[in-house]
């Protein structure tokens, strides 16, 4: 492979290209080690200590703790993936299956944390404008229910592109879902922000 152009049906990789990007490969390399690291370190205690407090296991919590296991994930499964990939492109070698898993994971990942981002932002929403219902209308299984259905829904969509679906058609899904989301962040904010102003007066 090392003097043969490969062609993936996501990327186009060539020699030249290895050369002319290998110090840049090599800063990537040892940045996401780091990051690699601090994922870890920083996500595995939130998760401990709410799976192991009782007191802390509320479903803002639930919530926060779906998103420490998204960002663990990222730290301890795509960097890695990730790594090794750059490790190859230094080596001279090239290897689509180890980038497929690598964007699979990336995209699954991605698009989960902004979902659960947006989980997050409407239990906020909902506890400040439905405050006297929230208990009732927020309770640990619907999280959990939500959380668990968000997962897997997202999780079999992504594994439907090595089974055969298109990647534009995946990016088209992921890109849009990725929008829809951001705008309704920013309006859930805009909409927290002013409640938040009209009790502070």
């Amino acid at each position: 492979m090392e003097n043969d152009t490969v062609h993936c049906s996501f990327i186009i990789d060539s020699p030249m290209r290895r050369v002319y990007m290998f110090p840049t490969n090599v800063a990537v390399v040892v940045l996401s080690c780091i990051f690699c690291i601090t994922a870890i370190m920083q996500n595995l205690p939130v998760i401990a200590a709410i799976l192991k407090t009782p007191s802390l296991q509320i479903p803002s919590n639930v919530l926060l703790c779906s998103l420490a296991v998204g960002d663990l994930i990222v730290g301890s499964v795509v960097l890695p993936i990730f790594i090794a990939f750059k490790v190859q492109l230094l080596q001279g070698h090239f290897s689509c299956t180890v980038l497929l898993i690598k964007e699979g994971m990336v995209i699954f990942t991605g698009v989960l944390s902004m979902l659960t981002l947006l989980a997050i932002s409407l239990e906020r929403l909902i506890a400040l404008r439905l405050h006297l219902r929230y208990r009732e209308l927020v309770t640990i299984p619907r999280v959990l229910a939500a959380v668990i259905a968000t997962w897997l829904s997202w999780g079999l969509v992504v594994c439907a592109w090595p089974l055969g679906l298109s990647i534009y058609v995946l990016s088209l899904v992921s890109v849009v879902i990725i929008v829809v989301v951001g705008m309704a962040l920013a309006v859930i904010c805009a909409i927290i922000f002013r409640i938040l102003r009209r009790h502070l007066k």
